[in-house]
């Protein structure tokens, strides 16, 4: 979109996950093959389906998370980036900034999900006229470039940051 619109260059992406520890990287890699294997046949299916607290070691079950949880539950994420100081490099410049931002909230699944859907609901009817013309399917970053919508995330309690050197360093990354 900022390509073929503003000619601005594409962004190029590369997603990675890190774990804790060699422990952690491991459940999720057994876990992953144990749901692999079950949701081949209908009695694994079935099992899963009857017993989610034991397979996922009390992370789900039919009774749902209780309020607590909920609250005390925070989600955390780090994007790295790396491009350039200037909007439009020529395709021989290298790459000369590095930016490290987090993005924070609490209660992901119910609380926070709920806000940003309403406020990005509430952001498309009172700042249309901010959004790109022309329709179709739109990136968030691309609908909301020129509203207020991280503004009014931030404000709802969904925070995001742009770490320092000293933060990076303290965050082990």
């Amino acid at each position: 979109h900022f390509y073929e619109n503003d000619k601005e260059r594409p962004v190029q992406l590369r997603s990675y996950h890190s774990f804790d520890s060699l422990i952690s990287a491991l459940k999720i890699i057994v876990t992953g093959i144990m749901f692999n294997a079950l949701t081949k046949y209908e009695c694994g299916k079935n099992m899963l389906l009857n017993h989610p607290k034991f397979f996922t070691f009390g992370y789900a079950s039919h009774e749902g998370p209780t309020h607590e949880r909920n609250e005390n539950t925070v989600f955390e994420t780090v994007f790295v980036a790396n491009g350039w100081s200037s909007k439009n490099p020529t395709s021989d410049t290298p790459m000369n900034k590095k930016m490290v931002t987090r993005v924070i909230c609490k209660n992901p699944l119910y609380g926070s999900a709920s806000v940003a859907v309403l406020l990005a609901a509430e952001t498309i009817i009172s700042e249309n006229d901010k959004m790109p013309r022309g329709g179709g399917v739109l990136s968030p970053g691309a609908a909301f470039r020129n509203t207020s919508y991280i503004e009014k995330l931030f404000s709802n309690g969904i925070k995001f940051e742009v770490l320092t050197d000293q933060e990076i360093v303290r965050s082990k990354l």
